[in-house]
């Protein structure tokens, strides 16, 4: 990992309400698809200086490339790296207690949707979501659609 990865390879600051997770499709549409982004959920993103992405994303959005479910405007790896540094990222790793808080949820078996609410979770963060499967799910706060 060199130097341009560095901005995005820190911790969420737990508990200070201010860092929003934002779930995959949100991700994704913040960079491909702005208008599909629901107005409060832009406002709160437009409000906050840290936007969370658990690491997990990477792995959805990678498969959903290759599955042919997404097109991005480059190569995978370099467009990740440009969308990561040029925006306000910090990058969620998979903690020990991430693994232990997402088998636990009262959800649907999806990896990639348990290791987000998780993420959001372990950290007390808002996740900004429009998926009606995690905003089932008792999460710290999600932002109002």
């Amino acid at each position: 990992m060199g130097d341009e990865t560095t901005r995005y390879a820190g911790k969420c600051p737990a508990g200070d309400g201010h860092v929003i997770i934002l779930d995959t499709h949100i991700f994704v549409w913040m960079h491909l698809a702005l208008d599909r982004v629901p107005k409060k959920i832009k406002a709160a993103l437009d409000n906050e200086e840290v936007w969370g992405l658990a690491s997990i994303s990477l792995w959805e959005i990678a498969m959903l490339i290759e599955k042919g479910r997404l097109e991005i405007p480059d190569l995978f790896l370099p467009w990740l790296r440009k969308v990561l540094l040029l925006d306000r990222f910090e990058l969620l790793p998979i903690t020990p207690e991430i693994a232990a808080q997402s088998v636990g949820l009262p959800m649907h078996g999806d990896p990639a949707d348990r290791l987000i609410a998780a993420t959001a979770i372990e950290y007390n963060c808002p996740l900004a979501t429009v998926d009606g499967l995690l905003l089932k799910i008792p999460l710290p706060k999600t932002i109002p659609l």
